[in-house]
């Protein structure tokens, strides 16, 4: 080959390479508005959501109707109606922003959490926006791609030319410096934040429940039967377990707080017994307290029987009857408590 047809070799290779280089800007480009439609796509998705996120006010209203629902399961019929209309509409007006996300409430004696919690939400969207850029880092640019080389390192004069057009753009690199880019990823971990930040808010309402089983769970209840209780105790008792009964009976198993749907199947199921084995303790008392208090009357009473059968016959015995006939009228009119 010819000088000249070896300098029209070269002078041609490098329109080529020009040419690859413009190919690979092109293609690179298109993966990166793609990183970032996808992403901005994600964050679109998610602020649908969170407009549809009710206020705190409504989030602590629906403490306010449960506890009604538990009244009016007790024998209060007056908001029984409101109630049952409310619980008509809301699914409907639910049904049309369905979340997208669900999150499972947690109830333990010190606190109250979330399953999934925030941070593992954060976690897999990061990882998320980083299989996005996975995949467009995927692609190779052409110039490095071992078939171009006879056109970016070409053979002129029986030595191979040095690369010129170096690696090509680093998508990658344009990732990273993309501030639009940062600024969307920033706003989807805001948008879950103020999502779970609502979650918080509910979680709150459920604090009286918290605290009911936790005391529920602390109570020594061999040591309760050991004890000797009045009427007021079991009165107090049966009144308090059973209220808190009715009220977890009313607690709503799935809420929709826009991002997240809270799931509370858990928590009720974990909740409902507690109350219960304390009613089961205090109704396990009661006939064991009732025989005993029996036992004593009968014992009293063949006692005060024997005592009236009996006849005086000296002046100390008549004082002593007359004195227990007193005392056993007494007795009777108070109902030997």
């Amino acid at each position: 080959m010819s000088y000249t047809e070896q300098a029209n070799k070269r002078y041609h290779c490098r329109r080529l390479t020009c040419f690859i280089r413009l190919a690979d800007y092109l293609m690179v480009n298109t993966m990166h508005i793609l990183a970032v439609s996808s992403v901005a796509k994600l964050l679109a998705v998610l602020q649908d959501q969170t407009q549809h996120t009710p206020t705190h006010a409504v989030i602590h209203s629906w403490a306010d109707t449960d506890a009604a629902n538990a009244a009016a399961a007790a024998g209060d019929g007056g908001g029984a109606t409101e109630d049952s209309d409310k619980k008509a509409t809301e699914p409907t007006v639910e049904a049309v922003h369905l979340p997208m996300f669900v999150s499972e409430l947690m109830l333990e004696t010190h606190a109250l959490t979330y399953e999934p919690s925030v941070d593992v939400f954060q976690e897999c969207v990061s990882e998320i926006i980083s299989r996005f850029q996975e995949t467009v880092l995927s692609l190779v640019v052409l110039v490095t791609d071992s078939y171009f080389d006879a056109f970016t390192q070409p053979m002129i004069n029986s030595k191979v030319e040095e690369k010129t057009c170096g690696d090509g753009p680093g998508l990658e690199a344009m990732l990273e410096d993309d501030k639009h880019l940062l600024n969307i990823i920033l706003d989807i971990k805001q948008s879950l934040q103020f999502a779970f930040d609502s979650a918080s808010v509910y979680a709150r309402t459920f604090e009286s429940f918290r605290v009911f089983y936790r005391e529920n769970e602390s109570l020594d209840l061999d040591a309760l039967r050991d004890q000797d209780h009045g009427v007021a105790f079991f009165t107090e008792s049966l009144e308090k377990y059973h209220g808190q009964h009715k009220e977890t009976l009313a607690i709503k198993q799935k809420r929709h707080l826009g991002l997240l749907l809270v799931d509370t199947t858990l928590l009720k199921g974990k909740l409902i017994p507690s109350p219960l084995r304390c009613l089961k303790a205090i109704n396990d008392m009661l006939p064991l307290l009732a025989k005993r208090k029996i036992d004593a009357i009968i014992a009293e009473a063949q006692d005060a029987q024997f005592k009236l059968e009996f006849i005086p016959s000296a002046t100390t015995e008549f004082v002593n009857s007359l004195t227990f006939l007193e005392e056993i009228q007494e007795r009777v009119r108070d109902g030997f408590v």
